[in-house]
Formats: structure tokens, C-alpha cells, sequence
């Protein structure tokens, strides 16, 4: 037992020399909730100054657990709908309310809900059905609901046998559904060619176009005007060489729009990986040449986390994947959200699409992962490697969530420690430097950092789970 102590002491030293500290304050659930094992968890921050954490099992009502803002549990109950076997469900919320839509697999049937923050559940599947009839699908259709002030924009393609533009209706509504305009916007898209990777709506002003065409080895970013249809657009091609996992993003400071991607040298005995990125300015004119970064996975790393120019973090992993766009005339799956001044988290991001999330049984080794900060013109300022070969301490990659508080970007990636023990670490940058916090989390609960939500400006709640129960930690960061 004490040599067992002295391991954890020795850890905690090695790790507390290694990363720099940073005050972080630490809530947990005053109660937690017994799951029964859910087919999936999800949690809805500060709906009216309360957080609702939702259990969903198959052919079972679903559970609702209501906390106020202290944590403590004043509300638990089931909702009154049944969730289908391996349903689709979405997510959407406004300040006050959050909607949420379930369609059952291979199924013509719909459900819309309105939920509150007391719980109280509105069957808004009627007027929902009434927007639907718009949207050309036969079991599935492809849709967002996306907030807009109080209301929503609906958006959906339409003319799909176009195979030279791509048509994207935007029908607003109010928070009741009432159709208040429809909008239609065609932008420039071979559909044989191409294949679509992001749609961003920036403001309600314009349209963010991601997409990748020549087999892959051209990235091509798009910006629309929704009032006028007029677009501009830049064309990225690099021959032998193929573009995967691009990212697009809108940067507030300067309203300049940054592009990064995994760029791929496909030869035929090994793949070696690139990170491409490229700073434009808002008519989409390269500040700075592109730049390639071709060290980023060097010494068997397989992750590397990104900022760029205080913009958000972005995750790439190494080796060549095949994303999923169009596919014939139908539509698959792409990033389709909204920007607004606020960074957006993944539990915010609209669709919400609500997964089982991968809390046990995670890789016992990970390889490599690698930490950059970068500047304006996409050059290296600071980085840290991580081996992940030590048996007493490893980062796991695939948990990772961020967040802004203070005007700063942070982000949240798990860890995983001896005996299984589990740990979150803080990244954040101070000047032209990365700064590395421990967070001192309960080591035996499971935290679903997919599920990470911004409550104000400074503080964060994240789901957690450990054996049956369920509950919330909530970090706040002090400035």
C-alpha cells in the first residue's frame, strides 16, 4: 500500500513539473442520477438557468433530470414519448427551450418536442409534419434545424438531378413553427465531381461552402451571399496529393475566414501525412501563401491539435480519410451549423446528433499527440509532443471538447492515468505560449466531454458517468 502511494506521489510531481497550473474551480451534482444503463446521454446547459441531463433507452419513455444552477437535483421524470430502437435523434435550443426531434429507422413517422426548462413537454410534431412536406425524402429526410434568434432556419436541398449547382432552401420560422419566408440559394457544385464537406451559415448573412473535388486533390472554399446569391470563392490544388478533414472557420477579430486540412502523400507503400492551412481575408484573398507543415506528425504521432491564430482548436488525425458527401443524388453526412459571436461547442452545435459516446473500454495505448500553436500566417510558435508510451500516463484524443471564456481559447482533452484512473487536461495560450493545467477531477467517473456545454462566460458543464450513475461537474475558470 505505501509503495502504491509513493507511485502516486512520484506521478503527481512528474506531472505537476511538467504542465504549468492554472486556477480552475471544481462543482460536482449534489445528487447523482441512476441511468439503468441508457442507450445514450445527453445535456442540455442553462435552459432558463437550469441543466437538464437526458437518459435515452430504447422502447422506454425518456428521463429527464433537472438541476438548478447550484447542481442541486430538483426534478427527475420521464417525458411523455417513447424513444424507438435505434432511433434518430437531434437536437436544438433556444435560450429558454430546447427541440428535440426523433424519427425511427426506416420509418415515415416524425416527432418534434418542444421541451422547457421546468420539463414541461409541447407535441409540436403536427406543424413539423407541415414544413416537412417541403423536403423532397422517402424514409430519411435531409434537413437542419437551425436557430435564428428566437425562431429557426429549416434548410434542406432541393434539385437534386442538378449536376451543376447545388440548391439550398432556407425556410425561417418562428420557436412555433409558422413559416415566415422561404429563401432559396444555388451556388456552383458538380455534383460528379464534387464532394461537399461543410455548409456554414454566418450570421444569417451568408453561406460558408466547404468542398474538395478532383478526386480529392483540389479544396475549394465558398462564400455566398443569401440576399443576392453572388459568390466568391478560392481553389487550393495540390497535385498527388489528396485533402482530407477540412475545416473552415469564421474568424471575428478580423472577419477573415481560416481553412486547414489533413493533406495526404498516397504512395504505394506508406501514406505520409501534412497539415495544409491557409488564412484568408473576406472576400476569401490569400493574406499569406499557403503553408504545408510537414513535421506535425513526425515520431509516430497520430493526433495533432491545432490553434491557429486565436481561432479554434482543430483536431486532425494522421493518415488519409474518406469523408462522406454527396453520393449519387443523395445527400450524407456534412457539417452544417451556425456561426454567431460566441465559440461553439460541440454540444452546441446544431444537429446535436446524440451518440452513444465510447466511455468504456478505451485504447489502453494511444500513439503520439502533438499540441501547436501557430500564428496568422499558419508558422509554429509553440508545441508540445507527447509519446504516450509511459503505462502510468497517456492523453486520449478522442475525448476532447473547447471552449472561449476571457476572450481565450480553451480546450479540454481526457487523460488516463495508472490503474485505469481518469484526469482531464486544460489548454489554453498566454502570449505566444500553450499553457497546460491538470484539472483535478473525481479519477473514477467517465466524462462525456462531447457533451460539453458553456454556461456565461467563464464556466463549463460536463456529463459524467461512473457505474449506473450519472451527474455534472462544472469547472470554472478564473481570470
Amino acid at each position: 500500500m505505501k509503495r502504491m502511494l509513493l507511485v502516486f506521489f512520484l506521478l503527481g510531481c512528474c506531472v505537476n513539473t511538467i504542465y504549468a497550473q492554472r486556477t480552475v474551480n471544481i462543482a460536482y451534482s449534489r445528487e447523482n442520477a441512476f441511468i439503468d444503463n441508457p442507450d445514450k446521454i445527453d445535456c442540455i446547459a442553462n435552459v432558463g438557468g437550469s441543466h437538464h441531463l437526458l437518459c435515452f433507452t430504447a422502447a422506454e419513455k425518456l428521463k429527464l433530470f433537472i438541476y438548478n444552477n447550484k447542481l442541486e437535483l430538483v426534478k427527475k421524470m420521464a417525458l411523455p414519448f417513447t424513444i424507438p430502437e435505434r432511433a434518430t435523434i437531434r437536437i436544438t435550443r433556444l435560450s429558454n427551450a430546447y427541440y428535440m426531434y426523433v424519427h425511427a429507422r426506416y420509418s415515415t413517422k416524425f416527432m418534434l418536442w418542444k421541451i422547457k426548462a421546468d420539463g414541461s413537454a409541447t407535441d409540436l410534431s403536427d406543424a413539423f409534419k407541415k414544413i416537412l412536406r417541403l423536403v423532397p425524402f422517402n424514409s430519411e429526410p435531409e434537413f437542419e434545424l437551425i436557430p435564428n434568434n428566437q425562431g429557426f432556419f429549416f434548410t434542406y436541398h432541393t434539385d437534386l438531378n442538378n449536376t451543376e449547382k447545388n440548391t439550398l432552401m432556407l425556410l425561417q420560422t418562428d420557436s412555433l413553427l409558422n413559416s415566415i419566408f422561404l429563401h432559396k440559394v444555388q451556388y456552383d457544385f458538380k455534383r460528379d465531381e464534387e464532394s461537399l464537406r461543410q455548409e456554414t451559415i454566418m450570421f444569417g448573412k451568408y453561406l460558408l461552402v466547404l468542398k474538395t473535388a478532383r478526386s480529392n486533390t483540389a479544396l475549394e472554399v465558398m462564400k455566398v451571399n443569401l440576399s443576392t446569391g453572388f459568390s466568391i470563392k478560392n481553389l487550393f490544388y495540390s497535385a498527388g496529393h489528396l485533402y482530407s478533414q477540412p475545416v473552415a472557420y469564421y474568424n471575428a477579430i478580423d472577419s477573415g475566414v481560416t481553412v486547414a486540412a489533413l493533406l495526404s502523400d498516397m504512395s504505394a507503400y506508406a501514406t505520409k501525412s501534412y497539415v495544409f492551412g491557409s488564412k484568408l481575408n473576406k472576400i476569401l484573398i490569400e493574406q499569406a501563401p499557403p503553408v504545408v507543415l510537414k513535421n506535425q506528425f513526425a515520431k509516430n504521432t497520430s493526433t495533432n491539435f491545432l490553434l491557429a491564430d486565436a481561432g479554434r482548436w482543430i483536431r486532425l488525425r494522421a493518415g488519409y480519410q474518406q469523408a462522406r458527401g454527396y453520393s449519387g443524388n443523395s445527400l450524407s453526412v456534412y457539417q452544417n451549423y451556425v456561426y454567431n459571436d460566441s465559440c461553439m461547442l460541440p454540444g452546441t452545435v446544431n444537429p446535436v446528433t446524440v451518440t452513444a459516446e465510447k466511455y468504456f473500454n478505451w485504447p489502453d495505448q494511444e500513439p503520439g499527440i502533438r499540441f501547436s500553436l501557430l500564428d496568422k500566417d499558419f508558422k509554429i510558435i509553440n508545441e508540445r509532443y507527447v509519446a504516450n508510451t509511459k503505462d502510468a500516463y497517456s492523453i486520449m484524443p478522442d475525448k476532447f471538447a473547447q471552449f472561449r471564456s476571457g476572450g481565450k481559447e480553451y480546450m479540454l482533452v481526457g487523460q488516463r492515468f495508472l490503474f485505469n484512473r481518469n484526469g482531464l487536461l486544460m489548454v489554453n495560450t498566454d502570449a505566444e505560449k500553450l499553457l497546460y493545467t491538470n484539472v483535478n477531477v473525481n479519477f473514477r467517473n467517465e466524462y462525456l466531454l462531447s457533451k460539453c456545454q458553456t454556461v456565461g462566460q467563464n464556466k463549463i458543464i460536463i456529463p459524467f458517468i461512473h457505474r449506473r450513475f450519472a451527474g455534472l461537474l462544472q469547472l470554472t475558470i478564473a481570470e
